[in-house]
């Protein structure tokens, strides 16, 4: 993931938002997904090999409780600032939540707001948790059997690419967390 940031950034991509769960230890979103990602501990951070980047400073990170990267955050306050951006490449954990809902998300506003955007799943830098009946019974979750919702949802947005090539915004999902 880092080698794609850098690429990026040597092509000279300045946008780059990282939407990182930082969530509520009282979410609502624990009845449903084990704790995650809880504010102010180490999940909750960029991951080391991005923040290690020479430009890391200038990446925006955007807060969230929940996998939308636009409800209740100041993402749709970063897009107002950036209308220039019309392409989207969207990687990080996972798959079928984070990712989907980014990757959605940009493409319903696109639609809404008669603003053409190219929304790309780069499906080799995403991925998804694995959660086995045995263990979900044990648990008392639900079962997520991690490689059927990566390849359902790995192909959403107007492009699967497994290289990714004119680049004005790179947007990080979570590379770290559950979801």
């Amino acid at each position: 993931m880092a080698d794609l940031f850098q690429a990026a950034y040597q092509q000279g991509v300045r946008a780059m938002v990282l939407a990182q769960d930082a969530h509520h230890p009282e979410t609502p979103e624990f009845r449903v997904y084990p704790p995650h990602c809880i504010a102010g501990t180490s999940e909750s951070q960029t991951i080391t090999e991005l923040a290690s980047l020479s430009f890391a400073s200038e990446m925006t990170i955007i807060e969230k409780n929940a996998l939308s990267i636009a409800i209740a955050t100041t993402f749709d306050d970063w897009m107002a600032t950036h209308p220039d951006i019309t392409t989207f490449i969207v990687v990080g954990d996972c798959t079928d939540l984070c990712v989907y809902s980014a990757a959605m998300y940009l493409q319903l506003q696109s639609h809404a707001l008669n603003r053409p955007r190219r929304v790309v799943v780069a499906a080799n830098l995403v991925d998804t948790f694995d959660t086995p009946v045995s263990v979900a019974r044990e648990a008392g979750i639900p079962a997520h059997p991690g490689d059927v919702h990566h390849l359902f949802f790995a192909p959403y947005g107007d492009e699967w690419s497994r290289r990714c090539w004119a680049i004005n915004l790179v947007i990080q999902v979570n590379a770290k967390c559950l979801c």
